[in-house]
């Protein structure tokens, strides 16, 4: 969090930006520097965050009235050895991810509650009642992508409204034609129609 001790507009005495190898790191250094900032540039040849050593590193490299621009990550994370190593970046530099964690879980918590009182007039609630409904949720994140609210946002709607009208239009074919319209897309886009990011 950004945080101004002084209400007199001035420029930074020095800035640190840690991650100066990366495209955002070298952009923020170039920007910096054009605006005669002065600037240490820390890629990981000369701070590697994931050292077990990185934090007394750092405190060495760093003076008083430096301000920090912390842009190291591994991009993109494909797998769970990637995102533990940024998990540790972010704690080297004293990032409270458990609390994070904590914070997402009940947000995402809140949420499902939240949606499931509203959906409570909607569907009827019974032991199994989440069964019912199971497929449509994968089709829906199936055809909208991961990684985004807007994909399957999308997803629902088509696939809600068709599947609405057609029992109504069709009722002898049933769900036979969900089906067949999410095989038809994912063959159309095995990606989903957004992509996954």
């Amino acid at each position: 969090m950004l945080e101004h001790s002084t209400s007199i507009r001035r420029a930074p005495s020095r800035v640190v930006v840690i991650g100066a190898g990366g495209f955002v790191g070298r952009a923020i250094c170039t920007r910096l520097a054009a605006d005669k900032v002065p600037v240490l540039a820390l890629t990981r040849n000369e701070l590697d965050l994931l050292k077990p050593e990185a934090a007394a590193a750092l405190q060495r490299l760093l003076r008083e009235d430096d301000s920090v621009v912390f842009v190291s990550a591994l991009a993109p994370t494909r797998n769970n050895a990637m995102l533990i190593d940024n998990l540790r970046m972010a704690e080297t530099l004293g990032i409270n991810t458990s609390r994070l964690f904590a914070t997402a879980f009940a947000l995402g918590s809140g949420l499902a509650a939240l949606g499931g009182g509203l959906g409570a007039e909607l569907l009827a609630i019974a032991p199994g009642y989440a069964l019912d409904n199971l497929v449509y949720f994968l089709i829906v994140v199936a055809v909208g992508g991961l990684g985004s609210i807007r994909g399957p946002f999308l997803a629902a709607l088509v696939v809600g409204i068709s599947d609405t009208g057609l029992k109504y239009f069709a009722p002898e074919l049933g769900a036979f034609f969900i089906y067949a319209l999410t095989m038809a897309i994912l063959l159309r886009y095995p990606r989903s129609i957004f992509g996954q990011t």
